[in-house]
């Protein structure tokens, strides 16, 4: 995949001007670099990531928190089409003209501004502007302490909806932005532990869980605090047992979010995630549902949606939601990686490409797999071994790789992937029996990379049963290629039905359809293509 740096993506403006904002620059001229396109709606906008300003780099989760909740602010107001946040962060630190963002975000005006924060003192700076030929609407400085953070964030967002002449409602009109706390010292813990959630480093979740722990210390009516540490929870429960630490805290964490405030729609988000990785399929998919009715604008929560739909067999409705999520925020990555994917499965290498090239322009922590992906798709089995030898070496450590119940991981593994990649009739009977003699030492987790290998060698019988036997380190991946070309022989093997029925997808498909491919045959009794 293409880099940014190899000529893809907005170019910079060689005569820059920085502003006081975050480093955009102004349009050379006035002329429309496209006229052809349609204009965006007037009542649009993107909210960029503040600049940091503070001598102390560790206030950068400050600014960036301080704009993303303006943005969600802003996002809430009928009427006023708001840019997805990672879209609009993404021209954090790049000296990118602003028409050109507004081209590619499809609005007509850009918020931008800065926050320096020196001891207790705060001050943020803030301009709209129209992208169209940078014409400032309106710029003003905000100074105040801490605890006003509150209202400095009021102040602004309010500024931008009296600028942009839209009607708030009822509730709006009294506040604006609901921080969901009244403590500063929480609220800056909160986003700290945010920013470690929007990256989604798992070897940052644990710091960031400890964070929203001494959050809710300060302010144990903290909603949004328990409702993000029940996501954070539930995402490390991906690689435990479902009796895992993890699973129990995040259950918690949610249900107490939920009593403290019953509008927010990540509590159940979470507890889909916790049903689907017990296979409790009907109760995941009420929680997406309901996390969906009250955030159906959350290209998060609708992208969380499309993926345990595709996971259950409903394809095409998953993926339509995926692209539902990507129309809220474009530059969605969890979002392009599934389109990529999706792409390489229709056959449809070019799609893939594109998605995959945007992902390195986000920097997206799968990046390195995409480059595998695609010389999979080709069928360039060589060049196929060589980026999945590059990726085993550093494997050690992960349980995504499966090295837990490996002798000797890397060359294992390498021996696992050869035989996936284009392997000999000896080489796959080899990755066989390693993967065999790791499902006999009864792992309390199984590693994904056994189960893909088993559905893309055609072990349909074995791969199933590798399925069923217990949690995996990688459950949306492995059940995506279920329903995938990997899972052709394994969905039409004569032991399907059982495997749907043990593993609860059946009592799912009675209630709420066959999935695609598959017809009812009788009660919890289904056959697929």
């Amino acid at each position: 995949a293409k880099q940014q740096s190899d000529g893809t993506g907005p170019k910079p403006v060689s005569a820059a001007s920085s502003t006081a904002g975050g480093g955009t620059t102004r349009p050379e001229s006035d002329s429309d670099p496209d006229s052809s396109a349609a204009p965006p709606p007037q009542r649009s906008i993107a909210v960029l990531a503040f600049a940091n300003l503070s001598e102390d780099k560790a206030n950068e989760h400050l600014a960036d928190g301080l704009s993303e909740e303006i943005l969600n602010a802003l996002a809430q107001v009928r009427g006023l089409k708001v840019a997805g946040r990672t879209s609009s962060f993404h021209y954090k630190g790049r000296n990118e003209d602003l028409r050109t963002i507004g081209k590619a975000l499809g609005v007509a005006h850009v918020l931008e501004g800065s926050v320096r924060r020196q001891g207790d003192r705060v001050r943020i700076t803030a301009q709209l502007v129209q992208a169209e030929d940078g014409f400032h609407l309106w710029s003003d400085t905000y100074d105040g302490n801490l605890d006003d953070v509150f209202a400095l964030q009021e102040r602004v967002a309010r500024a931008v909806s009296d600028a942009l002449q839209v009607t708030l409602s009822d509730s709006q009109a009294t506040q604006l932005v609901d921080a969901g706390t009244a403590n500063a010292q929480a609220y800056a813990l909160y986003l700290a532990a945010a920013a470690a959630y929007r990256r989604r480093d798992a070897a940052l979740y644990a710091e960031a869980i400890a964070q929203l722990e001494q959050a809710l210390a300060l302010d144990p009516g903290y909603a949004r605090a328990e409702a993000r540490a029940a996501m954070l929870q539930a995402l490390m429960a991906a690689w435990e047992p479902t009796d895992g630490p993890a699973f129990g805290a995040a259950r918690v964490h949610a249900e107490r979010a939920l009593a403290l405030d019953p509008r927010l729609a990540e509590p159940h988000a979470a507890l889909g995630l916790l049903a689907t990785r017990a296979h409790r399929w009907i109760e995941a998919r009420a929680s997406f549902e309901r996390a969906l009715a009250l955030a159906p604008q959350d290209a998060e929560i609708v992208f969380s949606h499309g993926r345990h739909l595709m996971q259950s067999g409903y394809l095409a409705a998953g993926l339509a939601r995926v692209e539902r999520a990507l129309l809220i925020d474009p530059a969605h990555p969890n979002a392009l990686w599934r389109r990529a994917l999706a792409s390489i499965d229709a056959g449809d290498i070019a799609a893939a490409e594109l998605a995959i090239e945007r992902t390195g322009e986000l920097d997206f922590a799968w990046l390195d797999r995409g480059p595998l992906e695609l010389a999979r798709a080709r069928g360039d089995w060589p060049q196929a071994r060589r980026f999945s030898q590059a990726l085993n070496a550093g494997a050690s450590p992960s349980p995504h790789y499966g090295s837990a119940c490996l002798r000797d991981p890397q060359p294992e593994l390498d021996a696992i992937d050869a035989a996936m990649y284009g392997g000999s009739a000896d080489e796959r009977a080899k990755a066989k029996a390693l993967i065999e003699r790791c499902l006999a030492s009864r792992p309390p987790v199984i590693p994904e990379r056994m189960q893909i290998a088993l559905l893309r060698m055609g072990e349909a019988e074995l791969a199933l049963a590798a399925i069923a036997a217990g949690p995996s380190s990688g459950q949306a991946g492995i059940l995506v290629a279920l329903w995938g070309p990997p899972g052709d022989a394994a969905r039409r093997s004569p032991q399907f039905a059982a495997f749907a029925r043990d593993y609860g997808y059946a009592a799912l498909w009675d209630v709420h359809g066959a999935p695609d491919g598959c017809r009812r045959l009788a009660p919890s009794e289904y056959g697929c293509d």
